[in-house]
């Protein structure tokens, strides 16, 4: 498992350009929505198609279009490279993947954004969530395989009885990056100089 120091952000994208396959990172949200707001844009600008699915959450695209501004880019033509599908349940996340395994229209970048959210739902039997991640997964290796790069966030596990999912992600996925969160604030008396 390749992991990167602290704050390597700023570099993911241009990695993840020149990565085929399915690559997977494990981070806290403020960093996964940085490293895909980044990645996003920097896409965009080399006007690769992407599509996004947004698990559990809402989209931030006030953050793509102060990000494309920043860097002196079009905004309304870098939105226009992303088109973005919302999905709350397991099967909404199931049947997104599967609309994209079968549209016609081609995406070079596939973005599942906190895919875990919903499989972590105590609601969801355990052996139910299992098997519709499973095929969800089986999916996204094969468009990985044969026709985009797909990135999946995970996010950490809001219920530790189902960490084995972030294990199955990570089995399946052909590069799997684990960003460590910045260490804690130094308490005042360990600061002290003298």
């Amino acid at each position: 498992m390749k992991t990167f120091p602290p704050s390597p952000l700023a570099g993911f994208s241009d990695q993840f350009i020149t990565t085929q396959g399915v690559i997977a990172v494990h981070a806290s949200p403020a960093d996964l929505d940085r490293l895909v707001t980044h990645a996003l844009v920097s896409l965009a600008n080399q006007r690769e198609r992407v599509a996004v699915i947004a698990v559990n959450t809402y989209f931030d695209s006030y953050g793509i279009t102060r990000l494309a501004r920043e860097q002196y880019l079009n905004p309304q033509s870098v939105r226009q490279q992303i088109q973005v599908v919302h999905a709350d349940t397991i099967y909404q996340v199931q049947q997104g993947v599967q609309r994209l395994a079968t549209s016609s229209e081609r995406f070079s970048n596939i973005f599942v954004l906190k895919l875990l959210e919903p499989f972590f739902n105590k609601r969801i039997a355990p052996v139910e969530a299992q098997k519709v991640l499973t095929k969800t997964l089986d999916t996204l290796q094969e468009l990985g395989a044969h026709r985009a790069r797909v990135l999946i966030t995970v996010p950490p596990a809001k219920n530790p009885t189902r960490s084995y999912l972030i294990a199955q992600v990570e089995r399946m996925a052909d590069s799997y990056i684990q960003i460590p969160t910045a260490a804690q604030p130094i308490e005042p008396m360990q600061a002290a100089l003298f």
